[in-house]
């Protein structure tokens, strides 16, 4: 996810000890916050999907290029619905159940096109369901605006009101499903209840999942001297669950402890009534743009041709979490796309498909 020099992340760890302690209730009998039960959260798995591109983008890396499954060469542009279409017949035929798309608020090009996605999703009986992730990076929401808080609630309301009662957005007991990214980048905790508390008043009740790998100095990383940043009971309180956006760092500093720490994040959703999410991802790789927008560039991680996405997928599934998210279909900037290529084929979603099967069989 192209985020520039606002990329900042976080990690949560929970200890090992209280974990093996952790006596997970029956699934039919948890009790979740609303009245929901665990049986309603099904397995799901949800892509994050960009609609951001022109052809001309796919350009700057000639060495990777999508094929729209044909095999040749296909640069391509999100304004053409046939591209959306594709990619929604495409990710549904392997198993993807959502899209999650990137949302910059409303009123411009993306957002019209998550419409149409909702519109095409629709028109072609497509079985799948959307939702948006809350690109909550934007300085119009920071602490320091003074407008800050009202625009958070305002973007949100607009969501909720706009797309969120569409029939093919993603909902949870009727409540629409919002993904936040980095959540604490800009707006404050505080800033984020009155929000929602706002948007409770109005009768409004999104059900919101927050980023916990996108703040604070690292994806959700494991080095020495970093500093883990807990999630606070407020947090508890505002969000229905909590993710992680890439989970790339903790696979290059300590790919052995990927499973424990999802673990980790899984059981504390549970015990706190909350969804639990596992991410996966094909490999990193962002040094070719990074490098022509004068940026410096991430550590990269290889894809060890499938290897790194079978390993992601197998240590989200031993996690047992009720939904999982794949790091990307086509964010092709950071190359996290799994989506077809003419370098690779349709490798990543014949991977897919069959991990998506064995996860919800």
């Amino acid at each position: 996810m192209k985020r520039n020099a606002m990329k900042t992340s976080l990690r949560i760890t929970m200890l090992v000890s209280a974990m093996a302690m952790i006596v997970v209730p029956a699934i039919g009998l948890m009790q979740l916050g609303g009245g929901l039960t665990r049986e309603q959260f099904e397995p799901r798995v949800c892509a994050f999907y960009y609609t951001w591109y022109d052809a001309s983008e796919f350009l700057i890396d000639t060495e990777r290029m999508p094929d729209m499954g044909t095999g040749n060469p296909m640069p391509y542009n999100s304004s053409n619905a046939s591209v959306l279409l594709h990619h929604l017949q495409d990710a549904s035929a392997s198993g993807i159940d959502t899209f999650i798309n990137t949302w910059w608020g409303p009123g411009n090009e993306l957002d019209a096109r998550f419409g149409e996605i909702l519109n095409l999703t629709q028109a072609n009986a497509i079985p799948m369901e959307h939702a948006v992730i809350f690109e909550s990076v934007q300085d119009r929401y920071s602490s320091d605006n003074p407008n800050g808080t009202m625009n958070l609630y305002l973007d949100l309301r607009y969501m909720i009101e706009t797309h969120g009662t569409h029939p093919n957005f993603l909902r949870i007991s009727g409540r629409p499903v919002l993904f936040l990214f980095n959540y604490r980048a800009r707006a404050s905790i505080l800033d984020w209840k009155v929000a929602i508390d706002m948007l409770h008043r109005d009768g409004l009740k999104p059900f919101l999942i927050a980023d916990i790998g996108s703040s604070n100095g690292g994806y959700w990383r494991d080095e020495p001297g970093h500093q883990d940043v807990p999630i606070k009971e407020l947090e508890l309180e505002i969000f229905d669950g909590f993710h992680v956006y890439n989970p790339v760092a903790t696979y290059i500093h300590a790919s052995s402890i990927a499973l424990e720490k999802f673990r980790a994040v899984n059981a504390m959703a549970r015990i706190h009534h909350e969804l639990a999410c596992s991410t996966v991802f094909p490999g990193y790789n962002d040094t070719t743009h990074h490098l022509h927008f004068n940026l410096d560039p991430s550590p990269a991680f290889p894809r060890k041709n499938g290897a790194t996405y079978n390993q992601s997928w197998d240590v989200a599934m031993a996690a047992k979490p009720d939904w999982i998210l794949i790091c990307t279909y086509n964010e092709w900037r950071e190359g996290t796309e799994i989506e077809s290529s003419v370098e690779l084929g349709n490798l990543y979603m014949n991977i897919t498909r069959e991990y998506s099967t064995t996860f919800k069989s």
